[in-house]
């Protein structure tokens, strides 16, 4: 895979990214609480809408490609959430696609 050059000027939009933790709610249930990890700079780019067809409903997700620099202690998970214009966004995946380590791409999608 070719390097991925990510100047800072292409990092112009704020992401926040949320820890999900999962708490008893004295029922026998749970109920699931976030808590803020940190926020980065990113290049957001809109990668459409997928459409799933589960038991019969159509759903609609938005879904965007980020890319963020890698720094120490700013090293985001799939069980992360992603805050992005008002909107919530889990992550579909994570992948490092630059060779070095530098660079990392996350693709998002509406819950």
């Amino acid at each position: 895979m070719a390097d991925v050059v990510l100047n800072f000027s292409d990092l112009r939009d704020q992401i926040s990214l949320y820890n999900v933790t999962p708490t008893s709610d004295g029922a026998g249930g749970y109920t699931t609480t976030t808590a803020k990890a940190f926020d980065i700079l990113a290049k957001i780019k809109p990668n459409g809408r997928a459409k799933f067809d589960g038991n019969g409903i159509q759903i609609f997700q938005e879904v965007i490609d980020v890319w963020i620099r890698k720094e120490t202690g700013y090293i985001p998970t799939e069980t992360m959430t992603v805050q992005f214009g008002g909107n919530n966004y889990r992550i579909l995946f994570i992948e490092d696609v630059e060779n070095r380590g530098k660079v990392l791409k996350l693709r998002i999608a509406t819950k």
